[in-house]
């Protein structure tokens, strides 16, 4: 009886481990329908914030206000700035680097760079989706709105 409740013990355990590894596998995606991607700021290769969202022009005062917001689906991708209604199309796929690859088309032909999707979990117990492209000697900071 004793070695059968630890046979059974041991198996449970070894479930659950697998489960938590199968379910913390799951790669963030950069599409979805819950995914709307606003700009919060863009930085160079220093990190100095050259661009910011309205919301963080506080923070960041020396920095030139845009308003860009991002969606992708189906392998392709767009940066829509939403003031002077320009936008800027692209194509990604997954990699084994980087969470994606990404290419955007400029007048000078095509930009490569890549892309990564992060979770944040915020002091008020809500969840954040990040969304981090960085092309051109930028990277530029998204977050995920509904």
């Amino acid at each position: 009886m004793k070695r059968l409740l630890k046979i059974s013990i041991i198996c449970l355990l070894i479930l659950s481990l697998c489960f938590s590894f199968f379910a913390c596998a799951s790669k963030l995606t950069i599409d979805g329908k819950d995914r709307n991607w606003v700009l919060v700021m863009i930085t160079n290769d220093e990190g100095e914030v050259r661009y910011c969202s309205a919301e963080f022009k506080l923070i960041y005062p020396d920095a030139t206000m845009i308003d860009l917001s991002c969606k992708a689906a189906g392998g392709k991708i767009v940066i829509i700035d939403n003031v002077m209604q320009m936008h800027y199309y692209g194509t990604y796929k997954a990699s084994d680097e980087a969470e994606y690859d990404v290419t955007f088309d400029n007048t000078d032909g095509k930009v490569n760079g890549f892309a990564t999707v992060s979770k944040v979990n915020l002091h008020d117990d809500t969840v954040e989706y990040n969304l981090a492209i960085v092309i051109d000697g930028y990277t530029l900071h998204f977050k995920s709105v509904k």
